[in-house]
């Protein structure tokens, strides 16, 4: 899993621009990643939180090199993209998302089956009297989070967990997933447990973030971007199948 660094951009080695990973400081100010000329690194006091500016293409080699450095099978082939559907490492499909974010329980606005109400008790986002279900007392920006370094993230499991044990679902940023998106492909998938459309040029996201509203933060919400694009509210988490 080679890279090369141009100006302070990750890309994929010996490709030029086309497939761009991720940004660090040199870059962008919002992302987390540091680079010295030789050595990557973290920004200080932000060891615990989520990862920003990083593309499709960046979380999917990620998810690569961590199969490789545990001795996995590797869960993408990078010359193609192509996922290998085996106990590598991975992005989740839409519907492994969704099922985690769920929590088991079906039928509920967000991560959570006790209520669907959404507050800054419950989740990192961006609240407002616009929507009745968002009952937060403070509005805006997450008051906790809100008052240091730009971007507004919080740490990996500073909120309650959903029914499966599963943390930040809700909130805090987006996810990348492995489908490439379509409108419609959910009405007609071809099984319980689809892998998404086999054509299209944009990849799903989900889940919301800091700077999101609480509709945004829905868990049956979707949105999609150009699998180059990185943004300071979005990044990613990996999956494994089962062996």
């Amino acid at each position: 899993n080679l890279i090369s660094v141009s100006s302070g951009k990750v890309y994929k080695f010996n490709t030029g621009v086309i497939y761009p990973y991720c940004d660090t400081t040199t870059s962008s100010s919002f992302s987390r990643i540091t680079w010295n000329g030789s050595t990557f690194g973290v920004v200080a006091g932000r060891e615990l939180h989520p990862v920003t500016m990083v593309s499709w293409y960046g979380a999917v080699a990620f998810a690569t090199w961590r199969s490789a450095v545990q001795e996995r099978p590797l869960g993408y082939d990078l010359a193609s993209w192509e996922c290998q559907w085996n106990e590598g490492y991975r992005l989740p499909t839409e519907a492994e998302w969704e099922k985690a974010a769920r929590g088991g329980v079906s039928g509920h606005r967000f991560a959570w089956s006790d209520t669907d109400s959404i507050e800054h008790a419950q989740a990192n986002y961006y609240s407002s009297t616009t929507y009745y279900y968002d009952t937060s007392p403070t509005l805006g920006y997450h008051p906790l989070f809100a008052v240091g370094m730009f971007p507004y993230t919080s740490p990996a499991g500073v909120f309650a967990p959903n029914d499966y044990d599963v943390y930040d679902m809700t909130g805090n940023v987006w996810e990348w997933c492995h489908d490439r998106y379509s409108s419609t492909y959910y009405d007609v998938s071809p099984d319980e447990n689809p892998r998404g459309p086999t054509v299209g040029t944009t990849r799903v996201y989900r889940g919301g973030c800091w700077s999101g509203s609480a509709f945004l933060a829905r868990t049956a919400n979707r949105a999609a971007d150009a699998p180059a694009n990185r943004f300071y509210y979005l990044g990613f988490r990996c999956a494994a199948s089962l062996p």
